[in-house]
């Protein structure tokens, strides 16, 4: 009986607006994707945290609204968010496209990776031959890849060139390297772009060398 009155004695903030249910301390209760003290505001998506405090020596990216890399809109419940992350949570760095300086194509959208590459996650780039060579399998000629399999795998994604491009973007050509004879390190030979005897004309791809080069 003493439970029934005080359910029945609880109140709460504009009847919690229709979206939650009054408990029996008078707080709303917000039902799934509404959030506020009356259940007024939009909620927004909740990904692994790119930044927060550990909550253990081994234990941290705790979930967050919108990942940490964005504003939730309270009006829409959708995130807003900070440039170079998408996805509904903010949880993906995505390959840096809208600042590549390659040309538009013909629907006016920016190319993937400049047209001269792709856009791949850490993992699928670990997995791959050809990926970002920071996973690599122990024996050098083995040519499968490792496996990442971290929090981040599959939301850090970044542009893998073809042959012949490198930038962020895979906008840029490649020079020639070749062996500076200036430099010398026992059993190794170094090679340095244009031979560290001129400077790389990444529009073109060819070398401006110095004099007497």
């Amino acid at each position: 009986l003493a439970l029934l009155v005080a359910g029945a004695s609880a109140q709460c903030h504009n009847n919690c607006n229709q979206k939650g249910l009054c408990n029996s301390r008078s707080i709303c209760e917000c039902f799934t994707g509404y959030a506020g003290p009356d259940c007024a505001d939009r909620s927004c998506p909740s990904g692994r945290a790119w930044s927060d405090m550990p909550n253990a020596t081994d234990s941290a990216h705790a979930y967050a609204e919108c990942s940490n890399r964005g504003y939730c809109n309270r009006k829409t419940g959708f995130c807003d968010c900070d440039a170079l992350f998408g996805g509904f949570a903010c949880d993906r760095l995505q390959c840096a496209t809208m600042y590549s300086e390659a040309e538009p194509d013909e629907f006016g959208e920016q190319p993937e990776c400049s047209g001269h590459g792709r856009c791949m996650s850490v993992a699928e780039a670990a997995e791959s031959f050809d990926g970002f060579h920071l996973n690599r399998s122990a024996h050098r000629y083995d040519p499968q890849g490792v496996p990442y399999d971290l929090w981040d795998a599959d939301m850090i994604y970044g542009c893998v060139c073809d042959p012949g491009f490198e930038s962020f973007d895979c906008s840029k050509l490649t020079c020639d390297v070749g062996d500076d004879r200036r430099t010398y390190r026992k059993g190794t030979k170094d090679d340095y772009v244009c031979s560290l005897h001129g400077e790389c004309d990444y529009d073109t791809g060819t070398c401006d060398c110095f004099a007497p080069y």
